[in-house]
This record gives structure tokens, C-alpha cells and sequence, in this order.
């Protein structure tokens, strides 16, 4: 499990609608006193099966002091300029890591996850190297009770529902360097992403309409978007599942529909913290109130333990 790379994707020029608090960047936003690129860092700098990163960002994060460290606890960082949009900075990404490090495990992650944790990314890169599979996702089941806590309400359109419940993507993917046609699709699929919304499942289901190979998974797709509307419409999961796919059969079909040798997993954490990112104003404010909540409780034990 050596050769693994964990990428951090922290460019802005692909996210001016999701760019929040009046900040540049999602990176420079601060949750207790702390900027999220602070936090991030942390969580890679303190998880044992992170032995290296790759940092793509603007360069004006790269110059200012202190932002962007030469190594994290002696781990290497590789600092990348963004380019033009999300794809192609995962495009660019790994093409470093497989020139420098062939034919491993990059493992992808955005930076707006500030409740991202060490142990998160050490579960998941041991199940993606064990799995040897092309694309390993990383999900967290969401249970029905779990529907009212108010931080999780604010992520009730991201959900995916399947007949196995409902998950959250834990914003990990892992992804085998050695197959750049995999790559390409993928790319284009970055682009039209945000399922939640009917613009972007329009964009994806005129994308696989055009490409011939990907027309046999509009099928199973399509049974997901219905689930999930179904869902929306009336809060049964019980019912709006049997619509839905399994995560086994999801798993399935996607590799038929990328065409991958070694298969597409879909990982479960027991923990998924890292899934609570930030989008939207209102998700901005309850990570802001959970992670304030935090703080005050660890300083209560220091201070009775002083």
C-alpha cells in the first residue's frame, strides 16, 4: 500500500457558484480561528497510510507564506498550479503521480470537507489498495433517524438512494493510474456532475447519449434519479428503495458502463465526516456550529484537567 498518492483538488476556477463567506477560495474560509487548508492538512499529516501529496491549487495559495508546507509531518508535497476546471485538474494530477510514481492509487479529495479525519482517509486508502479495482468511491451510509439532525437536513439533495439505504459520497475516490482511457471518461464525467439537480442529469443523460458504450447504463441510471425523486416526494425510504439499485449492482453496472478491467467498488466508511462539505451558505453555518461545539467541549476538558 506504498504507492499511494493523496491529492487534494483546491482550485477555484471550476467553482465561482460554490465559493463561499466572501473568500477566494474555499481553502482561506475559518472555522473556529482555523482556515480550512489548516484543518485539511492536519487530518493528511496525522493519517499513516498518507505518504505523500499532491496540492493543486492557484498559485497565490502556493505564495503566501506558510499556506502550502514543503512536507507534512516529512511527507512530500507537490505543489500543481489548477488548471481550467475540476477534470482537468484531475487529469493533470495524475499524470504527475503516475510519472513520478507509476502504476499506483491516487486518492482524490476536495477541500471543503473540514470535518475530514485521519482515520477517514486511512480506512479508505487500505479498502481502495486491497480492492484492486480501477475506481474505488467512497460513501457513508445515512440512517433514517439520523434525517433530523440539522447538520445533516442541509445535505438532503446530495443523498443517492439505493435499495441498500441511503449513502452520501464521502468525497474520496481512488483511481489506478495505469488506465488513461478510464481517465478521459471520467473526466468528462466530472464535468456534469451535482446530480441533485435537473440541469446536470440533463447534461448527463445527453452525454451518454452520445457516446455509444455508455448507452447500456442509461437504463440502470435512470432507476436512480427515479428513486431519489420518489424519495424527495414522500420521505420512505422502505418504499422509494425498491426503485433503486443495490450498491452491489451499482457497482456493476457502472464498470460495464466505464468499460474498466478491474471493476469500480464502492467503499463504506463506519466513519464519514469527511462526506459534510461545504456548498452551500447553510451548510457553511451548521459545519461552523458543530465544529465551534467541538472546540468548546475539548477546551471544558483541558481546563478541568489542567
Amino acid at each position: 500500500m506504498n504507492n499511494i498518492t493523496h491529492v487534494v483538488l483546491a482550485g477555484d476556477r471550476d467553482y465561482a457558484r460554490y465559493l463561499l463567506d466572501g473568500k477566494p477560495n474555499k481553502c482561506l474560509i475559518e472555522f473556529s480561528g482555523k482556515k480550512l487548508l489548516s484543518l485539511t492538512f492536519a487530518a493528511l499529516g496525522s493519517a499513516s497510510e498518507v505518504r505523500r501529496v499532491i496540492f493543486v491549487g492557484p498559485r497565490n495559495l502556493q505564495e503566501k507564506e506558510g499556506l502550502i508546507p514543503d512536507n507534512l509531518n516529512g511527507k512530500p508535497v507537490i505543489f500543481l498550479p489548477q488548471r481550467r476546471s475540476l477534470s482537468e485538474n484531475v487529469l493533470a494530477a495524475s499524470r504527475v503521480a503516475d510519472k513520478i510514481w507509476p502504476g499506483g492509487l491516487v486518492v482524490f479529495l476536495t477541500n471543503d470537507a473540514p470535518l475530514l479525519t485521519a482515520s477517514e482517509l486511512d480506512s479508505f486508502a487500505i479498502a481502495a489498495a486491497q480492492s484492486q479495482v480501477s475506481v474505488a468511491i467512497g460513501v457513508s451510509k445515512i440512517l433514517d433517524d439520523q434525517l433530523c439532525d440539522p447538520l445533516v437536513k442541509q445535505y438532503i439533495r446530495s443523498m443517492v438512494l439505493t435499495s441498500d439505504g441511503l449513502f452520501l459520497l464521502a468525497n474520496q475516490i481512488a483511481l489506478r493510474t495505469a488506465e488513461p482511457t478510464l481517465l478521459k471518461t471520467l473526466q468528462k464525467l466530472f464535468d456534469v456532475r451535482k446530480q441533485s439537480r435537473w440541469i446536470p442529469i440533463i447534461r448527463t443523460l445527453l452525454f451518454a447519449l452520445a457516446h455509444k458504450p455508455m448507452r447500456k447504463g442509461i437504463r440502470g441510471w435512470l432507476r436512480s434519479v427515479m428513486a431519489k425523486r420518489v424519495w424527495l416526494l414522500q420521505r420512505n425510504t422502505a418504499f422509494a428503495s425498491r426503485f433503486g439499485l443495490s450498491c452491489a449492482e451499482i457497482e456493476t453496472r457502472l464498470t460495464e458502463l466505464l468499460e474498466c478491467e478491474s471493476g469500480i467498488a464502492i467503499v463504506r466508511l463506519s466513519s464519514g465526516l469527511g462526506c459534510f462539505d461545504a456548498d452551500t451558505v447553510e451548510q457553511l453555518t451548521e459545519l461552523r456550529n458543530l465544529i465551534s461545539t467541538q472546540n468548546q467541549s475539548l477546551r471544558k476538558l483541558e481546563v478541568a484537567h489542567a
